[in-house]
């Protein structure tokens, strides 16, 4: 590829960002961060589970002793299932137990974060810089 000045694409730096644009968004993202967890299937050929959410709570109170009311359970995509507790030790606790069995299906723990949560976005940018009262520079 020829390289044209000014062009973004030919530009050598690459980086990520998280973009949080109100008070409560922040809020709600460090809320996810301390007490969400997904469930992941272990095998990819799951396509859709056939669980509901109720059994993955109370697989959750049986496994980790943590009462069935203190967690919300959501599916997240067709194999993966989010948990939100209601206080960080309770996700804590979820993670180190490390598997969840559900009806004969194996789920990882896996803590919440954003790069989990979200997708790939490519936001090109360009900067223009301006030095006043520097000398040389009309």
């Amino acid at each position: 590829m020829a390289y044209f000045a000014g062009m973004a694409e030919n530009l050598p730096e690459e980086g990520a960002a998280v973009v949080i644009s109100f008070a409560t968004m922040a809020n709600e993202v460090d809320k996810f961060r301390s007490r969400a967890i997904l469930l992941v299937a272990r095998r990819a050929d799951i396509k859709y589970l056939n669980i509901s959410m109720g059994e993955v709570a109370l697989a959750f109170s049986s496994r980790i002793h943590i009462p069935s009311y203190e967690a919300r359970v959501t599916r997240h995509r067709p194999e993966h299932v989010m948990v939100l507790f209601d206080y960080p030790p309770q996700r804590d606790m979820a993670v180190q137990a490390g598997i969840l069995r559900v009806r004969g299906i194996h789920f990882d723990i896996l803590p919440w974060t954003e790069t989990q949560h979200g997708r790939d976005v490519t936001w090109w940018y360009c900067v223009r810089v301006a030095i006043k009262r520097s000398p040389g520079v009309c």
